[in-house]
C-alpha cells in the first residue's frame, strides 16, 4: 500500500530547502512507496500568491513539475497579522526578480478543498507535513468534521517547548501568525501528531534525523498580552499517552551530509 503525503507550506527560503530535501530523499529511495499528492500553500512568510510562485520555482529547479500546487488561505483566521518578510518581500531573499518571469502553474481547486479530497480518497493513508501556519489545516477540519479522523498523521514544524520565541519573545512564527488555527488543530485532532518545535531548529541550525522524542500535553495561548501564540507545554506529564509527540534530539551530521550531497 502506498504511503501518501502532502506538504502544506508558506514557502520562504527555509521551506523551499525542506521541499528540495524531501524530493531529493524520494528520488534516492529505490522502490519507495511514498507518494507526494501535492503541495498546498498558505500565507505566512509572504503572500499566498508569492508562496505558490516560490513552490513553482522550487519544483522547476528540482525538475518535478509533475507535482500539483494548490493555493490556499490568503490570511490567518482572525487576519490579525500581516505576512512576515524575514526572507524578503518575495520570501526568497528578494532574488526571484533575477529569474525569468514564471508562468506559475496552480490548480484551480482551493488548497483546503484539495486537502479534504485527498484524505477522503485515501482514508487514513495521508500524512500532512505542515511547515507553515496551520490555517489550511484548521479550515479543512471545520469544513469536513471527519478530516482529522480520515488523516493518517500530522507532522508540524512550529511552536515552542521552552517558551523561546522568534516572532515574539514568547512565540514561534508559524504559531504566532495564526494561533486560532493552532488551537483548532490541537483541540480537535484525532490522528497522531508530531511537533518539531522552534528550539530544536534554534539549537541545530540544520534539518534533522530524530534520535529522541517524547509526549506532552500542550495548548496554544490566545489571549496573553505578551504570550499570544506561545505553545504551553505541560512537561509535568512525562508519560502522557495521549499527548503530542515532540522531537527533542536529532542527528545533525546525518542530514548535514545529506544536504551537502543534494547540492552537488
Amino acid at each position: 500500500m502506498a504511503d501518501y503525503f502532502i506538504i502544506d507550506t508558506d514557502a520562504g527560503v527555509d521551506d523551499a530547502v525542506a521541499i528540495m530535501m524531501a524530493l531529493d530523499l524520494m528520488s534516492q529511495a529505490k522502490n519507495s512507496d511514498k507518494k507526494l499528492l501535492g503541495i498546498t500553500c498558505c500565507a505566512g512568510n509572504t503572500k499566498v500568491d508569492k508562496v505558490a510562485r516560490n513552490v513553482h520555482l522550487t519544483l522547476k529547479i528540482m525538475r518535478r513539475m509533475d507535482i500539483k500546487i494548490f493555493k490556499g488561505c490568503h490570511c490567518s483566521i482572525m487576519n490579525k497579522y500581516e505576512s512576515y518578510y524575514y526572507f524578503g518581500s518575495d520570501g526568497l531573499g528578494n532574488m526571484v526578480h533575477k529569474y525569468e518571469p514564471l508562468d506559475v502553474k496552480v490548480e484551480q481547486e482551493h488548497a483546503v478543498n484539495a486537502l479534504i479530497k485527498f484524505v477522503k480518497e485515501y482514508p487514513k493513508q495521508v500524512s500532512i507535513v505542515c511547515i507553515g501556519p496551520l490555517t489550511n489545516i484548521a479550515l479543512a477540519s471545520r469544513i469536513e468534521p471527519k478530516f482529522f479522523e480520515l488523516t493518517k498523521s500530522l507532522l508540524i514544524m512550529g511552536g515552542n517547548i521552552d517558551g523561546l520565541g522568534n516572532a515574539t519573545a514568547a512565540a514561534e512564527f508559524n504559531f504566532y501568525y495564526d494561533p486560532e488555527a493552532v488551537d483548532i488543530v490541537l483541540t480537535n485532532v484525532q490522528c497522531p501528531i508530531t511537533i518539531l518545535p522552534w528550539e530544536l531548529a534554534y539549537r541545530t541550525h540544520i534539518s534533522w534525523c530524530v534520535l529522541e522524542k517524547q509526549n506532552f500535553p500542550a495548548k496554544v495561548e490566545l489571549n496573553g498580552e505578551l504570550t499570544r501564540g506561545q505553545l504551553v507545554v505541560d512537561k509535568r506529564s512525562v508519560s502522557c499517552e495521549n499527548g503530542i509527540e515532540f522531537i527533542l534530539k536529532v542527528d545533525v551530521q546525518y542530514l548535514k551530509d545529506l544536504y551537502e550531497k543534494m547540492l552537488l
